[in-house]
């Protein structure tokens, strides 16, 4: 399982949400889902984030970061 950051170019501007990459059993491939929607770069500039893509690209990198910690120290 893994997160990355999907940036949409809409026509009100660019909308970010967090997705989520995991095994589909039942296709036998990778699949994705949305984990958080984060809403308009416009919208989250004016709730006082100053460069959001960076910002929520860094949260992504924490969250992987943090699930490969997990697993390493998971007993198989």
């Amino acid at each position: 399982m893994a997160y990355f950051l999907k940036k949409s170019n809409l026509k009100k501007g660019v909308y970010l949400q967090i997705y989520e990459s995991f095994y589909n059993p039942s296709k036998n491939q990778t699949s994705h889902r949305s984990y958080k929607a984060l809403g308009y770069v416009s919208d989250l500039q004016a709730s006082g984030i100053d460069d959001p893509v960076s910002y929520y690209k860094a949260e992504v990198a924490r969250m992987n970061e943090e699930i490969s910690v997990i697993s390493f120290c998971l007993p198989s």
